[in-house]
């Protein structure tokens, strides 16, 4: 089972490799302006994700808000109060999907290592990695990047974050159904 954001994000990035990466060269040897969509593709598949963090964050917000009014224990109610603040505070300000910008907007929510670790031992340093990657076109020039920029490569890291966020998505749905106080 796959939430309805997940599945939007995979078709986002289904259209963007689509429009925006190259076709695939065997000996990885792409024009300039082939490795400018390619940076393109990731550019966009970040913002993608990011947005697909937020979304998923503000539908367990919403699912704690709703669940509020039901908790008649004050020391309940008052961490679910402080929950919702924190995460929503966190919503509004996030700009990235590394490891900080998920902790700050799921740990108030609940989540633990232990839940990220559950997703994969890997998913926080991998979400890190990628975000270090989007901040080197977003903050530099093209023209100054100093590794290759490949289709495969680059094709390769964005999918590796989408098996990550799909384990995610299982763990938010399980979370779901679960609730909060239940």
């Amino acid at each position: 089972m796959r939430s309805n954001e997940f599945t939007y994000l995979t078709g986002q990035i289904s259209d963007l490799k689509i429009h925006f990466l190259p076709p695939l060269d065997p000996l990885a040897q792409y024009t300039t302006e082939q490795q400018r969509s390619i940076l393109a593709f990731r550019f966009l598949a970040h913002a993608e994700v990011e947005t697909y963090l937020e979304d998923v964050c503000d539908t367990l917000n919403k699912d704690l808000i709703r669940e509020l009014p039901l908790q008649l224990v004050k020391p309940v109610h008052l961490w679910a109060a402080d929950a919702s603040k924190k995460s929503t505070e966190a919503i509004k300000s996030n700009h990235g999907v590394a490891e900080k910008n998920i902790r700050a907007m799921f740990d108030p929510l609940g989540f633990t290592s232990e839940s990220y670790a559950e997703v994969s031992s890997l998913f926080l340093l991998d979400m890190t990695a990628f975000a270090k990657k989007r901040g080197d076109i977003a903050h530099n020039s093209s023209q100054r990047i100093s590794y290759s920029v490949t289709r495969q490569g680059d094709e390769k890291l964005v999918d590796n974050v989408l098996k990550h966020l799909e384990a995610f998505d299982a763990l938010v749905i399980k979370s779901r159904l679960l609730s909060f106080f239940r």
